[in-house]
């Protein structure tokens, strides 16, 4: 499951840049810039205003940055449901029932 797209996205704007998002990612600034780009042909708009020392999100650019928000709590929330999950099926009790015709039988085999 990759999320990669949004997380360089919201890194870019609270970066401000392209130069430090990309610092911080541990990759390249014409890799991510590249990558910018690409989001931006796939959704059809700008998504930031780039000035010399900054880049400030468009209103398409809010609309993306307020949905991948919403996209990456709910994959926090469903990993978060998941690990409870997980850990209460270890939690479990085993109940078995029998007929009573078959218990004495059994009650041998059970101890």
């Amino acid at each position: 499951m990759s999320f990669r797209n949004q997380e360089y996205i919201l890194h870019i704007a609270n970066c401000g840049g392209i130069s430090r998002a990309a610092e911080q990612l541990h990759i390249s600034q014409p890799a991510l810039s590249k990558f910018l780009s690409k989001i931006e042909d796939e959704v059809g708009a700008t998504l930031f205003i780039r000035t010399k020392n900054s880049f400030y999100p468009t209103e398409a650019g809010i609309i993306y940055l307020d949905t991948a928000r919403k996209i990456l709590r709910c994959r926090d929330e469903m990993l978060s449901q998941i690990a409870q999950l997980n850990k209460n099926e270890q939690e479990l009790n085993l109940t078995i029932s029998l007929q009573k015709i078959r218990a004495p039988r059994l009650s041998y085999y059970i101890h």
